[in-house]
């Protein structure tokens, strides 16, 4: 069936009203879901600012959008000082700093949030991450207090230059961590094979979840790619060739090979109906590492995200191909929804890897979580049509 971007609309509006059901009723008070880490509720509310930004969202809805981001924010601040995982302030810097840029824009709403606390926080988030330098080689390392895993991953570095980036268009002290960032991640080659190259990139162009030329010991198979780590690295590519011009087409290219990488149709992300699924690594379903299948179950979330809000500005992407997969995995998660409108992990059982079929043994599967990478793909399908002033998909 054909639809439209008002039929998107009408989902999105649907899978949020569940999201606030579930943020306010069932999970908010629950310290298993909220206690422990911050990025997954920042998520959450980037993702539901998101909506709140589209013009076909009712006055009604965007209050209640509202309603939980400031629900989200209050929360925030008061666990700031906690021990969070490193890249969980890189998250919540990227929705102060999205929040801030709105409030800063020329057309500001009206919003009960302050431009100036945004930015301030978002300043304090680097400072955090920057405790977690590798003064000799670069990088950020991702470190929990309670965990003994030591590693400079690809989401974290990605969030920290990005960060950089956006706080250094008007203070030159980040932009010098922004340029570090740029020099240290082209030290090696971007797909460096080689103990002394970096490689982000694998050779299919799919950032890996840790660089090869990070030298700590890992849990993990160094092969090893997810979801989400692919639309940060786009945004931090694409906000920096923003910022320093003279590098984009440098940046164009890698921006370029890395969405090819992952639209191409049967692997390693999108299966021969173009709907969206996570990389058959173990490690995105392994319930030995604690609570991290919850983690991974927002990547594909993340890189719809970011990719209908950057790809379509990387010089050479085919936007016929983006419609086609934003919105034939759109229309999957609406498909495959159960009661009340909640969103399943696997939106196309029939192809998607076996670890994303269901709770493997002992695993649970946070609701909001599955919620919020619904909404971020039902408003890639609206936003994509809409910018695209194409009528239906």
């Amino acid at each position: 069936m054909t639809k439209s971007a008002v039929d998107y609309q009408q989902n999105a509006d649907s899978i949020f009203n569940q999201l606030q059901y579930i943020w306010t009723e069932f999970e908010k008070n629950d310290p298993l879901v909220w206690g422990s880490e911050i990025w997954r509720k920042a998520n959450t509310m980037d993702s539901v600012l998101r909506y709140w930004e589209q013009p076909l969202t009712s006055n009604e809805q965007k209050q209640k959008a509202v309603g939980l981001l400031t629900d989200g924010w209050q929360f925030y601040l008061s666990k700031k000082t906690a021990g969070w995982w490193v890249d969980d302030f890189g998250w919540v810097a990227m929705f102060a700093m999205n929040m801030f840029d709105l409030l800063s824009g020329p057309n500001a709403p009206a919003l009960p949030f302050n431009a100036e606390e945004m930015l301030s926080e978002a300043q304090y988030c680097h400072e955090r991450m920057l405790d977690n330098l590798d003064q000799q080689s670069g990088g950020i390392y991702n470190i929990h207090d309670s965990h003994k895993e030591r590693r400079r991953n690809t989401i974290t570095n990605s969030l920290f230059w990005t960060l950089s980036t956006r706080l250094g268009k008007t203070n030159s002290k980040y932009a010098e961590y922004a340029d570090k960032w740029y020099a240290w991640l082209l030290s090696g080659t971007w797909n460096g094979n080689a103990p002394q190259n970096w490689g982000f990139l694998n050779d299919l162009n799919i950032a890996r979840e840790t660089a090869l030329g990070a030298a700590e010991p890992s849990l993990h198979n160094k092969e090893w790619f997810w979801s989400g780590d692919q639309g940060c690295v786009l945004a931090a590519l694409m906000y920096y060739g923003m910022f320093r011009r003279a590098e984009q087409p440098t940046l164009n290219k890698i921006a370029l090979n890395l969405v090819n990488g992952c639209l191409l149709a049967g692997a390693p992300f999108f299966d021969q109906q173009s709907i969206l699924h996570e990389s058959d690594f173990p490690d995105n379903f392994n319930n030995d590492f604690a609570d991290y299948p919850n983690d991974y179950a927002t990547g594909k979330g993340v890189l719809l995200r970011h990719f209908v809000g950057f790809a379509p500005s990387v010089a050479g992407v085919d936007i016929t191909i983006l419609k086609t997969r934003f919105c034939a995995t759109a229309d999957a998660v609406w498909n495959t929804r159960e009661k009340y409108d909640q969103v399943v992990r696997d939106w196309n059982p029939s192809a998607g890897p076996q670890g994303e079929k269901g709770p493997t043994d002992g695993l649970m599967l946070w609701p909001q979580v599955l919620q919020t990478g619904g909404l971020d793909a039902t408003i890639a399908a609206l936003k994509i049509l809409r910018e695209t002033k194409s009528d239906k998909a």
